[in-house]
Formats: structure tokens, C-alpha cells, sequence
């Protein structure tokens, strides 16, 4: 992303079991990592990457499916982090995905302020409210979309279509 310089920051909430928790990449899948996205040259095997064989069963993600479909019409490559970057999962079981705590939501501040601060952001965008919260508690003005998860692909769409398509 160093090489992108990217201007736009979006923010989600955690990584899912499906997608980051597997490739360390926000809305991603092992899919989208071995096939790749061309239309931005990341990704993909052509490009050295590869997802763990022990997770051959999850291939998948919806919301990161989701999300760079919306990037690529969009012809836009944003940085994306997590208001909390570590996968939050029910007691006992790592194939799921729970809403992040206060407790950490709070200790992901300073790595969302770091990440910011690590690139030139002109613009914020929180991808739904714990992100949105996150972000007014740094003290970051930023604009908010629906999260994509949860019949929420129409309105994520059309949010991030209005903000990229700024002036």
C-alpha cells in the first residue's frame, strides 16, 4: 500500500473467520487471495501469494466479495484496516464471528490512529457503526456506509458510490 499511497482510509469493524483471520487482509478470502485482483496487480499466485491448504473448506467471503466488486467498478483503492484488528469469536469457537467488546474495541484505537497516521488520508469512511464510533473517538471526521453483511450490499453500494464519485 506503500507504493499506492492510497488517500482514502475505510474502516470495518474485525476481521471475520472466513477472511482476515485466514489472510491478515481486511475483506479478503483464501479465494480472493490465490485468484487475485487484477485490475489492482494485488494478489493472486502469479503475484507469489498463496492460502493455507488447512483451510481449503473456506473459500469465501461475502462482504469481501462485496466490497472489492464495489472497489473495482468504482476504479478506487483505498486503505482498509479494522476498528478492532484482531477476529472476535464465540468462547471455544474460532469459525465464528461476534461483535467486538467496548474493552476492545478500545484497545484498537491506537492501532487504527497508527495506521492513519502511517499514510497521507484525506478521507475517512466508516464501513458501519462500530467503525463509526471508533473513528468519532479519535476525533476523526469521516462519513459513514451501511457494512455490506446482512442484506446491506444495496446501501454499502450506493454509499461508497457517492463518496468515490465526489468531486
Amino acid at each position: 500500500m506503500s507504493e499506492v499511497a492510497p488517500k482514502i482510509l475505510m474502516v470495518a469493524e474485525a476481521p471475520g473467520y472466513r477472511g482476515m483471520r485466514l489472510t491478515g487482509v481486511p475483506f479478503t478470502s483464501p479465494s480472493l487471495v490465490r485468484t487475485g485482483l487484477d485490475d489492482f496487480e494485488l494478489f493472486g499466485e502469479a503475484r507469489g501469494y498463496r492460502s493455507p491448504a488447512e483451510h481449503g473448506h473456506i473459500q469465501k467471503e461475502q462482504s469481501g466479495t462485496i466490497v472489492w466488486q464495489t472497489l473495482r467498478d468504482n476504479k478506487a483503492l483505498p486503505l482498509i484496516w479494522n476498528a478492532f484488528p484482531f477476529h472476535p469469536h464465540l468462547p471455544g469457537k474460532p469459525l465464528s464471528n461476534r461483535t467486538p467488546t467496548a474493552k476492545e474495541l478500545e484497545m484498537g484505537l491506537p492501532f487504527l490512529r497508527d495506521m492513519i497516521a502511517l499514510f497521507e488520508i484525506e478521507a475517512v469512511v466508516a464501513i458501519g457503526n462500530k467503525a463509526f464510533d471508533s473513528l468519532a473517538r479519535l476525533g476523526f471526521s469521516c462519513e459513514k456506509v451501511r457494512h455490506p453483511a446482512q442484506s446491506g450490499k444495496n446501501q454499502f453500494v450506493e454509499g461508497v458510490c457517492r463518496i468515490l464519485q465526489k468531486p
